[in-house]
């Protein structure tokens, strides 16, 4: 028995899914809705990667400063954001 739907190979991602059977405005939040979530997902996975990535220079014998390998203001003196210097 064959499928009754025809073979659209360009209907297999969401978006001209959703455009082709939703519309143009819901294909449009989906597509934007995705683009925000590759955001967050990316932004996770960097900080992931952050925590093993000094110890695998650290496995090489390469250290990194605080500085750099800490989080903003986590081992300074002065915090930028907040503008205000924390006596040592």
């Amino acid at each position: 028995m064959r499928n009754s739907l025809p073979s659209c190979r360009w209907l297999a991602a969401s978006t001209p899914y959703s455009y082709a059977i939703l519309g143009e405005i819901v294909a449009w939040m989906i597509g934007w809705d995705l683009i925000l979530e590759y955001g967050l997902v990316t932004s996770a996975v960097s900080v992931g990667w952050s925590g093993y990535f000094p110890i695998m220079l650290s496995g090489f014998g390469l250290h990194l400063p605080v500085a750099l390998s800490a989080a903003p203001g986590a081992d300074s003196r002065c915090d930028p954001p907040c503008s205000t210097c924390r006596p040592s």
